[in-house]
């Protein structure tokens, strides 16, 4: 179970730019809802760096949006000024290069808040989608995670468990160990 959410931005100017209301008080607030409601959800969001007009003191703001905020997983887009999006006439273009390094940095930040979302999973007996073999086991995704675009769970089967399950079958997996996106473990 996962909400996904694409906010773009946590600036108030720069979501201004890009014709969409709030900001980052406005976004936390509702994702304070969103985790009362259900706090077993897994919440992942998209944002773009590199906007046109997106200054330091605007990066910065989204660095602290993520750090606050704990997302369980994130896209970090680059900006690409193309000639029939309503943003090709903005001004205030951000170099490339800039562009470059802060989807580096925003991208190394999250790896850190994921690998702690990930340990917290440690122990615990999870539900997975199994999708396909691999040596030694069969790789799934969790309930928190989207299909192609986030992490997997890499389920250790012996050949005998191995002949007793297919890919599309749901299984529950007691996980041993993270990485920054995925999740290794056995059958629980």
């Amino acid at each position: 179970r996962y909400l996904d959410i694409p906010l773009q931005h946590s600036s108030r100017e720069v979501l201004a730019r890009m014709r969409r209301g709030g900001n980052s008080e406005s976004y936390a607030k509702l994702l304070d809802r969103f985790r009362v409601l259900a706090p077993d959800m897994g919440i992942r969001t998209s944002f773009i760096v590199g906007f046109p007009g997106e200054r330091d003191e605007h990066f910065k703001e989204l660095c602290d949006f993520v750090k606050s905020q704990k997302f369980d997983r994130i896209g970090v887009f680059k900006f690409s000024d193309e000639n029939t999006a309503l943003s090709y006439g903005l001004d205030a273009k951000v170099e490339q290069e800039v562009i470059d390094q802060r989807y580096h940095a925003l991208n190394m930040l999250q790896q850190k808040v994921s690998l702690q979302k990930n340990r917290t999973f440690i122990g615990k007996n999870i539900e997975v989608l199994l999708e396909s073999e691999e040596p030694g086991g069969m790789v799934g995704r969790g309930e928190r995670d989207a299909p192609d675009v986030d992490g997997n769970v890499f389920v250790k089967m012996s050949p005998r468990e191995r002949r007793n399950h297919q890919p599309g079958e749901f299984v529950r997996v007691r996980v041993s160990g993270c990485t920054e996106y995925d999740l290794t473990g056995k059958l629980a």
